[in-house]
C-alpha cells in the first residue's frame, strides 16, 4: 500500500516538474519568436527602403528626360543625347518622348518600333488611364507591372512636360516615360532577402479605388503564412511587402533539444522530489503511528479528527473514549508479552468494526479513542457500540492462568462549534461513569 503510494507521489511530482518546465519553454519559445519577430520587423523595413531607393533610382532618370526637354523648350530632341547614360542602369529598357501624348521618339529604337506613334491617352495603350493622370500630375506617375510585347514585365514612369507658350504660361506639351523591367528593379534587394537572410517574401499592390492587395511578386520555398508586413508607397502606387522566415519562426533544433532536456530535468526532479516527500511522509506517518498496533498513536488520532472538525467533513459525529476492563491482570497474570498481544488484538477487532471514514487510535496503554462522523442520521451508533462491547468481552488464558477482559466506553457527540478538547473531556467523563457503574457498558455524555 506504502509502496503504490510512494509511485503516485512520484508521478504526481514528475508531471508537476514537467508542467512547470513545460511553462517555462513555454516562455523561452515565445521570447524567442519575439525576439525574432523583432529582428524580422528590422530586416522587412530595410528591404522596403531597399525597393524604394532602387525604384527611385529608376524614376529620377524620367525627371532628367523631363528637364532635357524642357531645356530645348519642347522641341525635337533626340533621346540618345542622354539615352546612352541612362540605359547603363541595367534595369531601364528604354526611354521615349511623346510631343503632345504620341511616341515620336524611343531609345533604343531596335525591338521598340511597334509604340512610335502610339497616342499614350488612348485606349489602344493598356496604361492610358495612368497615363491621363501623369498629364494631370506634377509628378512622376508609376505604372505597372504589365505585359510587354516582346515579353516580360514592366513598370514605366511617365511625366508630364509643360512649356511656356507666347503668353509665357505653362501649358501640357507631351510625356516622358522611362519603362523599367520588372522584377529586375528590386531583384537586387529581393534575391538577398530570399537567398542570403533566407525569407520568404510577397509583394503585393493595391488595387486602385479599393482596399485590395494583388500579388505581383514572391519568392517562396516554404508552407508558412504567419508573415509580417510593412505597407509603403511609391509614387502614385501603395505596395505591401510580406516576409515570413524560411524555417519558421521557431529554432526547431533548439526547440527539440530543450525538449529533450527539461524532459531529463523534469523526470530527475519530480523524482528526486517523490523520492523526498515519500520519505517525509513516511516519517509523519510514523510518528503519528502506533509502533505495537499500527493504527493512529495519540498525535496521529487527534490531528486526523481535528482536521474532519475543523473542515466541517461531516454535520455530526460520536467522539469515543474506550478502556479495557482488567487489562493490569493480563499483564500480572499472563505476562507482558500476552498484554501487548491483547492490544494488538484489541486494535484489530476496533479496525475490523469501523468504516473507512472512522478513525481508530491508541491514547496510550489500553486506552483507544474513536471518532464516527454521520451526516444525518446516528441510528447505527447503538448497535455498532454494542457490537464493539460484546467483541471486546472475552477471555484471555495460556498455561499461566486465564483473566477476563471487557471494556468500559464513554461517548460525547459532536455539533456545529464543538472543539476536540470538549469532546474529549465529555466523553471521559462518560468513560469514568462507564468504570463506576460496573464497567463493561456504554455511557453517553449528558
Amino acid at each position: 500500500m506504502r509502496k503504490n503510494k510512494r509511485v503516485k507521489i512520484i508521478f504526481i511530482s514528475t508531471l508537476i516538474a514537467m508542467f512547470i518546465s513545460a511553462l517555462y519553454m513555454h516562455s523561452l519559445a515565445a521570447d524567442e519568436i519575439k525576439l525574432h519577430r523583432l529582428e524580422a520587423t528590422s530586416i522587412l523595413h530595410n528591404q522596403v527602403a531597399f525597393i524604394k531607393n532602387e525604384f527611385m533610382i529608376n524614376i529620377s532618370a524620367v525627371y532628367e528626360l523631363r528637364a532635357l526637354i524642357f531645356g530645348a523648350d519642347g522641341k525635337y530632341v533626340d533621346p540618345q543625347i542622354i539615352g546612352e547614360r541612362i540605359l547603363k542602369n541595367p534595369n531601364i529598357r528604354n526611354i521615349l518622348y511623346a510631343p503632345n501624348s504620341v511616341v515620336s521618339n524611343v531609345y533604343p529604337l531596335k525591338g521598340n518600333e511597334g509604340i512610335l506613334g502610339l497616342n499614350l491617352l488612348s485606349p489602344e495603350n493598356k496604361s492610358y488611364e495612368d497615363a491621363i493622370l501623369a498629364v494631370k500630375s506634377e509628378d512622376a506617375i508609376l505604372t505597372g507591372p504589365y505585359d510587354l510585347k516582346q515579353g516580360g514585365k514592366a513598370f514605366s514612369a511617365r511625366l508630364a512636360i509643360r512649356t511656356s507658350d507666347e503668353n509665357s504660361e505653362m501649358k501640357y506639351s507631351g510625356l516622358v516615360s522611362v519603362t523599367m523591367d520588372f522584377p529586375d528593379v528590386i531583384s537586387k534587394s529581393t534575391n538577398n532577402l530570399h537567398d542570403n537572410l533566407k525569407y520568404d517574401f510577397i509583394l503585393e499592390k493595391k488595387l486602385p479605388d479599393s482596399e485590395e492587395y494583388v500579388e505581383i511578386y514572391s519568392g517562396r520555398v516554404s508552407e508558412y503564412d504567419d508573415f509580417i508586413s510593412s505597407d509603403f508607397s511609391i509614387s502614385n502606387i501603395d505596395f505591401r511587402l510580406s516576409i515570413v522566415p524560411q524555417n519558421g519562426w521557431h529554432n526547431k533544433l533548439g526547440i527539440i533539444l530543450r525538449i529533450f532536456a527539461f524532459l531529463a530535468v523534469s523526470l530527475a526532479v519530480g523524482v528526486v522530489m517523490g523520492f523526498i516527500f515519500s520519505a517525509r511522509q513516511k516519517l509523519i506517518e510514523k510518528s503519528r503511528t502506533d509502533a505495537l498496533t499500527g493504527i493512529y498513536n495519540r498525535a496521529g488520532g487527534t490531528h486526523a479528527i481535528t482536521s474532519i472538525l475543523k473542515n466541517n467533513l461531516y454535520k455530526g459525529g460520536a467522539f469515543i473514549i474506550m478502556d479495557l476492563d482488567n487489562f493490569k491482570s493480563v499483564n500480572d497474570v499472563l505476562g507482558h508479552q500476552m498484554g501487548d498481544e491483547v492490544l494488538v488484538t484489541t486494535a484489530a477487532i476496533l479496525k475490523n468494526s469501523i468504516r473507512e471514514t472512522d478513525i481508530v487510535a491508541r491514547l496510550g496503554g489500553d486506552e483507544f479513542m474513536l471518532y464516527l462522523p454521520f451526516e444525518s442520521s446516528s441510528d447505527f451508533l447503538e448497535k455498532k457500540l454494542e457490537e464493539i462491547r460484546i467483541k471486546m468481552n472475552r477471555e484471555i488464558k495460556d498455561a499461566e492462568g486465564s483473566v477476563t477482559v471487557s471494556s468500559s466506553i464513554g461517548v460525547s457527540f459532536y455539533n456545529k462549534g464543538k472543539s476536540f478538547d470538549s469532546l474529549y473531556k465529555e466523553a471521559d467523563e462518560a468513560l469514568y461513569q462507564s468504570k463506576e457503574n460496573g464497567k463493561n457498558q456504554i455511557t453517553i455524555y449528558g
